[in-house]
């Protein structure tokens, strides 16, 4: 038979918390006589609760159970024991294996009670047992040799109600969770939380089955959002309360605990850091910390520094270091200190000391410029550095004792640490004898002068040579400027008139800026011109010594300028008929126009005569209605000399086009009861995309008029009319407006509208002249009058009469008695015709007399 045998129990946590789950680690060894392998069964037994004594001081196998399970003698409340079981492993025989158990108050698929659930874990020190057997025979079970019964493992004891968590450091735990051992028998807790100056920052009851749990000996409960503990020293303590027999039991131990950012390492500076006087503070990176308050003390004990610098932006995570400049510092003994900060407070200070030189820097060691620099009038001053100066100042007198300069300069922008030498680029000279010195400083104090000299030429310059342009350059309205470098020159002056005397161009440029001491030439460029003719150009040299002569040239340009666009450039929207713009160009006598469109179709390719379509500014052409899609456009003028450049190519965009929608509104202008509007004018609001519209009219004969106009030829801003181009008759007529473009047709959009003709006025009025009487008054009949108003004022005499039509008049003419005898004089009459559909015709006026 197999003989198995336990060899070692060790906890797999060494240290387990108060009630914590932990594991236990069996090995077990098969020496048995079999050599097939063993099926091993372990059983772990815990004493939960050591102040409850077994009586017999002993375990016992069940017999009852076959074997397989242990009783406790002093009764089954006391159960603490475990089961792994490994049905389906086996052990060879002379081999050893270790086994891990976990120990806690869960359920678990390999490791369950054997009995009703345990009483909670008690006070006091528990021991553990282990037991194995191989293959589960009850001969075997449990011998002598089988368990670990001689030597139990001790565990940390089980306190009730004591405190767990938060103890010691808590590091940046700010809102920890309190968590405790349960107490056999309560039914609520109260949680007491203080701060070190025995400020109660929770002091709250709650229920056991709340914040307890079923199958773990603990409590847990938060501290809510309400609760934020800063850096600092704390204190906790929890008390049961037993509802059924309304008693409280007694506090726990009271338990410290402390919130805390971990300091920084001060790096540097420190110790003697010699003449550098703007150390960079350097200290290693805190992971917690959102911030740090950097404090630094100089000589007597003065602040230099105080401040709050942000982690994000002084810390590298990639090197771990925070860095600050200082600000210039003086010559003496410093301290400086950083501290970490974060939602939860600041950490504590870590401290470092160093010191800056007190010795004041010494003289220097001028290099250059010295003796005769000839026409080098703008030379650079070179001096040896002198390691403990942070400034240097630079004096520079000239001819008559002149100061040309007096500056002081930093000592980390002019001096280089590898060379050893300062360097400092002076101004322009004047000629003849100069002196120069040289005095550092550092917050040690000022070091002495050093004191140097040199000359510069006295000789003016000679004359430039002027190289080009020269003669005819065609259509190069940007020609360089080319002349030979004089080395004795320090300036030029370009000065330029252009075909009509007018100077286009005067400017001074610095020889050092335009000239090039290995080609020999003097270059400017990029001067625009913009007229056709003859051009003059001249340069003078110039240097401290004085002017040179003035060099004098000419070139033509002939053929025109190429124009400079203007518009339309970039997204034009919905503008389908855009005017091509551009500068008039001197002398151009016609333009070519280009465009292009989406897939490189010619939408233009047309010369226009400049008299046609320039105002003397600018010249521009209506574009034929284009499709959504982008365009380029190009323009290249002509005169008789020949053809200009191309100008650069423009480019704009129109929104792709979509079917337009109908019109808005329609109005007509028709003016009732006045004279015949028989040309009215149509009018509609402008669809934003359509580029074509329809206008159709229909009148009491039926169709009048049919015709598309181009958006661009009808419409201003938002307003699109059409004067009728025929005289229309009276009555209803009805029109529509169909807009398009080339995205297809948008939707008819129709309204209708009166003719109305206001009557004609009266013709050939009688009685006229000179009668002794008449029978009458007569006049022409007017077409449309239904009714006539006659008015007659003479001697002693009115008459203001309305006649129907249908009354007075016949065929032609229109008739009334005269109604009264007239006496002799002059007499002024008046007819105006009516119409009771039209309205009011106008007066028609005449007069006679009567004799004698």
């Amino acid at each position: 038979m197999p003989d198995i045998l336990i060899t070692d129990v060790t906890l797999s946590k060494l240290d387990p918390g108060l009630g914590e789950q932990f594991s236990v680690d069996v090995t077990v060894e098969n020496r048995g006589g079999s050599t097939t392998g063993s099926i091993i069964n372990l059983q772990i037994y815990v004493d939960r609760n050591p102040m409850d004594p077994d009586p017999a001081k002993r375990l016992f196998i069940d017999e009852s159970s076959g074997g397989m399970l242990l009783e406790y003698d002093g009764g089954p409340e006391d159960f603490g024991e475990f089961v792994l079981d490994r049905g389906s492993e086996t052990l060879p025989a002379n081999e050893s294996r270790t086994y891990s158990v976990i120990i806690n108050n869960t359920v678990e698929p390999y490791n369950a009670w054997t009995a009703n659930s345990p009483v909670p874990w008690g006070s006091g020190t528990h021991k553990l047992y282990a037991y194995a057997d191989a293959n589960g025979i009850n001969d075997e079970s449990f011998e002598k040799n089988n368990h670990y019964l001689s030597n139990p493992v001790t565990i940390n004891p089980f306190i009730e109600g004591a405190p767990l968590y938060p103890k010691n450091n808590i590091g940046m735990d700010y809102n920890p969770n309190f968590k405790w051992n349960q107490v056999l028998g309560a039914t609520s807790y109260r949680l007491y939380v203080t701060a070190s100056n025995g400020t109660a920052l929770i002091n709250a009851w709650y229920n056991a089955s709340l914040v307890c749990y079923d199958n773990n000996p603990t409590c847990s409960v938060s501290g809510g959002p309400g609760l934020f503990l800063r850096n600092g020293d704390y204190s906790w303590k929890v008390q049961p309360y037993n509802a059924t027999t309304k008693t409280y039991g007694a506090w726990s131990a009271s338990q410290a605990f402390k919130v805390e950012v971990p300091p920084g390492t001060a790096i540097s500076p420190a110790g003697a850091i010699e003449g550098d006087y703007a150390p960079v503070y350097t200290w290693a990176k805190v992971d917690t910390a959102t911030y740090y308050h950097l404090y630094v003390k100089g000589p007597g004990n003065v602040v230099i520094l105080s401040k709050l610098y942000p982690s994000a932006g002084t810390c590298n995570s990639d090197t771990g270091l925070c860095t600050v400049k200082s600000p210039t510092l003086k010559a003496g003994a410093y301290t400086w200190q950083v501290r970490t900060y974060s939602s939860v407070g600041y950490g504590d200070w870590v401290i470092q000391t160093f010191d800056t030189s007190t010795v004041k820097p010494g003289a220097v060691t001028l290099q250059e410029p010295a003796g005769n620099i000839g026409t080098n009038y703008a030379p650079k001053f070179i001096w040896q550095h002198n390691g403990s100066a942070t400034q240097y100042r630079l004096y520079v007198r000239g001819p008559g004792g002149v100061v040309l300069l007096d500056k002081w300069y930093t000592t980390a922008a002019y001096c280089n640490a590898g060379t050893g030498l300062c360097t400092v680029q002076g101004p322009i000279l004047r000629a003849g004898a100069h002196s120069w010195q040289v005095q550092g400083y550092s917050p040690a104090g000022y070091g002495p002068w050093a004191v140097g000299a040199f000359e510069t030429s006295t000789a003016k310059p000679a004359a430039a040579v002027l190289q080009s342009p020269k003669g005819d350059i065609g259509a190069n309205y940007s020609p360089q400027f080319v002349w030979d470098r004089d080395p004795a020159a320090t300036q030029y002056r370009l000065y330029i008139k252009d075909p009509t005397g007018t100077a286009v161009w005067d400017r001074w440029y610095p020889a050092s800026s335009a000239c090039n001491a290995d080609t020999g030439k003097c270059t400017v460029s990029g001067i625009a011109l913009r007229r056709v003719g003859l051009y003059r150009w001249q340069v003078l040299s110039y240097n401290p010594a004085g002017y040179g002569l003035w060099a004098y040239e000419s070139f033509s340009i002939l053929l025109p300028a190429a124009p400079i666009l203007t518009s339309p450039k970039d997204n034009i929207g919905m503008e389908y008929n855009p005017r091509y713009k551009w500068e008039q160009v001197d002398q151009a006598t016609q333009y070519l126009l280009y465009v292009k469109g989406p897939g490189g179709a010619v939408i233009l390719n047309k010369w226009y005569p400049a008299s046609q379509i320039c105002d003397g500014t600018y010249c521009d052409v209506v574009s034929p209605t284009l499709r959504g899609g982008a365009y380029q456009w190009q323009v290249r003028a002509y005169n008789p000399s020949g053809y200009g450049n191309w100008s650069p190519a423009a480019q704009f965009q129109t929104d792709v086009q979509t079917i337009p929608r109908g019109v808005q509104y329609m109005l007509m202008n028709v003016t009732p009861n006045q004279a015949p509007n028989n040309k009215p004018v149509f009018t509609w609001q402008k669809s934003p995309m359509a580029t074509m519209y329809r206008l159709y009219v229909k009148g009491p004969g039926g169709l009048i008029h049919d015709k598309w106009y181009s958006s661009v030829s009808v419409c201003s801003g938002d307003i699109c009319s059409v004067v009728s181009p025929v005289v229309l008759q009276a009555e209803k007529h009805t029109w529509w407006v169909q807009p398009y473009n080339f995205a297809g047709y948008g939707p008819w959009r129709g309204a209708s509208f009166n003719v109305r003709y206001a009557p004609q006025p009266a013709q050939n009025l009688a009685p006229s002249g000179s009668a002794a009487s008449f029978a009458s008054y007569s006049w022409d009949k007017s077409a449309l009058a239904d009714k006539y108003h006659l008015y007659v004022v003479g001697p002693n005499y009115v008459l203001d009469e309305w006649y129907d039509a249908a009354d007075i008049c016949g065929g032609v003419q229109c008739q009334t008695p005269n109604p009264a005898t007239l006496d002799p004089g002059e007499y002024n009459w008046w007819v105006m015709s009516y119409s009771t559909a039209a309205g009011y015709g106008p007066w028609s006026a005449s007069n006679f007399t009567i004799s004698p």
